[in-house]
């Protein structure tokens, strides 16, 4: 028979995706979990049954937006004016 309590660890495994991922859809409720005196344990078809990819699954962090022309980074401000053209040479 096997065990069908995971730890994080274990459902990370599972899920390919790290143990922070788990216990982040953990705290926001999207993967059920029951806190023991050793950690959070899952039940292996809950972990089964959950996507891999979703709002919760998705690996890494947004993007910050790259940096502008001014090196800045942030929102784009508006761009330079153009430079006005040069004067007409003079004639003699």
């Amino acid at each position: 028979m096997t065990n069908d309590l995971l730890t994080t660890d274990e459902a990370a495994a599972l899920k390919g995706v790290s143990r922070r991922t788990i216990q982040r859809l953990i705290t926001l409720g999207e993967l059920p979990a029951t806190e023991t005196i050793h950690g959070w344990r899952v039940q292996r078809a809950d972990v089964e049954a959950a996507p891999k990819r979703g709002v919760g699954w998705v690996k890494g962090r947004p993007r910050k937006a790259p940096p502008n022309a001014a090196g800045c980074v942030g929102s784009a401000s508006a761009p330079a004016a153009p430079a006005s053209p040069a004067p007409p040479p003079a004639t003699p």
